[in-house]
């Protein structure tokens, strides 16, 4: 039989829950902030796009390597 936390008024989300979420609500205004056509260099070559995807891209691109690089340190110890 697995035993079940019940939650209560008390469980209050830790301060890594609250920081994540500022962090995503800034970048959800800087991105809105953001939206006008640039040009993006990547290394093969350029495309015009609206800079809102190029800083959805690079936020999605940093989330993945801090949440990558750890786990490949671990591994390696």
């Amino acid at each position: 039989m697995t035993e079940q936390r019940q939650t209560s008024a008390t469980d209050v989300p830790g301060w890594k829950t609250w920081l994540l979420l500022a962090v995503g609500a800034i970048l959800v205004v800087f991105v809105a902030l953001n939206s006008q056509r640039v040009e993006v260099n990547f290394i093969f070559g350029s495309a015009e796009m609206p800079l809102i995807f190029a800083l959805v891209a690079a936020a999605a691109l940093g989330a993945l390597v801090g949440w990558a690089l750890p786990r490949l340190r671990r591994s390696h110890d």
